[in-house]
């Protein structure tokens, strides 16, 4: 009878201990994990071996792991680290705390931004490569329906672009590059243009040169 008293005196005592412990582990966690003001963090440079650099975040002398909150007068965006690098998501909310952008890193390499509409749709994607260069982007029209794509295409400055119409119907197809004019850098259409009409039939084939100029038109 006594061990029997004992052995329940005992499972009362670890129950209460546990139940006292659990919401003190669980109140400390949240509390190392509030995000920190973004204006803490040191920032400063870090060449990769591409080439290019990479911006690395220290936190009271340490390499940041966590996350950061930055408000701004109508909006604010909250960052996470990890090992001194941006690493999981980066995200641009509005004043009325809805997301308006995103950017995911992965160890300090942009990997993708998406945008959305005031509603909430997806406006906009676009895709990176491990080296953080550009490789693919899609847009929506409000309604849904993919609205245009762009693909990197590889060893060359040109685009493959491909435009819809808000019924989801293809609506031309080429290649774009970008320019330099003056001040400004302009996208300009080269090599040869599908149009199609309102139900995705061929109508039409344009040629651009390599400065944009179009230099033939033949209706199909």
């Amino acid at each position: 009878m006594r061990n029997i008293l004992y052995t329940y005196t005992v499972k009362l005592i670890f129950i209460i201990a546990i139940s006292f412990l659990l919401p003190l582990q669980l109140f400390t966690q949240s509390a190392v994990e509030d995000p920190v003001p973004f204006s803490e963090l040191k920032e400063t440079e870090q060449e990769t071996r591409s080439g290019g650099f990479i911006n690395i975040y220290h936190h009271k002398g340490e390499l940041f792991t966590g996350s950061a909150i930055e408000k701004k007068l109508t909006s604010s965006f909250l960052y996470h680290f990890k090992n001194g690098k941006r690493h999981g998501l980066s995200t641009h909310f509005t004043k009325a705390n809805k997301e308006k952008k995103e950017w995911e890193y992965q160890h300090g390499m942009l990997r993708v931004v998406r945008e959305w509409y005031i509603d909430g749709d997806l406006k906009n994607e676009i895709e990176f490569n491990r080296k953080s260069r550009f490789e693919k982007k899609s847009v929506w029209h409000r309604n849904g329906e993919i609205k245009e794509t762009f693909k990197q295409r590889k060893y060359s400055p040109n685009q493959k672009v491909k435009r819809y119409s808000k019924k989801g119907n293809i609506s031309e197809k080429g290649q774009e590059t970008s320019i330099e004019s003056g001040k400004k850098v302009e996208t300009i259409k080269v090599g040869k243009w599908l149009y199609f009409d309102r139900k995705g039939k061929r109508k039409k084939i344009e040629v651009y040169d390599l400065e944009g100029k179009k230099i033939s038109s033949k209706k199909i």
